[in-house]
């Protein structure tokens, strides 16, 4: 496990010090990576979950190999309690969208450690089917935030509120702009610069909140 995370810290800085990619400046990359097998890599996985659980989710972050996401998955699922408090598990609770099989992990999203804002409003997305614990989750991840962070995702909220039929995106927008007159004028400018036209010409958006 320490030789696979030296490596591949070793490969990311040489990123930094060779950024035009000059032969002979970079260290070949993954020799320790390419020696392990899926086998081995499910046998490492499981022995870091028991050394350290967010230690191997963070893997999941460096290794993007399929069996590597698969395993991760198995042991975040199997056991979320162990990774309440660390954000980047979600993402192996969860999956890119929302299925039966996950729906019973969402009972853990009280407690779960808050995400980037940018990863909140993806949850807005039809694909995770409008879950109430979801954008329970959501909205209490954009509220505990500060509000000079969230300015910077003002296009991906103005976004999230073409989905936003239970009125989530909405209730925080108001709410936000009470304490930041430059958040409601970002999000006034966002939403006429992102109108979009029909076939017919005529302009459309989610204008009821302008006015």
């Amino acid at each position: 496990m320490l030789q696979l995370l030296l490596e591949s810290e070793i490969n990311r800085l040489s990123v930094w010090c060779n950024p035009v990619n000059e032969p002979n400046r970079t260290p070949a990359p993954g020799a320790v990576e390419k020696s392990v097998a899926p086998d081995e890599w499910n046998r490492l996985l499981q022995r870091t979950w028991r050394i350290s659980p967010a230690v191997a989710v963070h893997m999941g972050e460096r290794f993007k190999l399929p069996h590597v996401q698969a395993e991760i998955t198995k042991l975040v699922r199997g056991d979320p309690r162990m990774v309440v408090d660390v954000p980047e598990a979600l993402h192996f609770l969860l999956g890119d969208r929302l299925d039966a099989s996950s729906k019973g992990l969402l009972k853990w999203l009280p407690v779960w450690a808050a995400v980037p804002p940018v990863t909140a409003l993806v949850y807005f997305q039809p694909r995770y089917g409008n879950h109430p614990l979801l954008l329970q989750y959501a909205m209490r991840v954009l509220e505990q935030h500060p509000v000079e962070l969230t300015f910077f995702f003002v296009p991906q909220v103005v976004q999230a509120l073409r989905v936003d039929d239970t009125g989530y995106v909405e209730r925080f927008i108001f709410e936000t702009s009470k304490i930041s007159q430059l958040f409601c004028h970002q999000i006034i400018w966002n939403m006429k610069a992102n109108t979009y036209k029909d076939d017919d010409a005529v302009g459309h958006s989610r204008s009821s909140i302008v006015r």
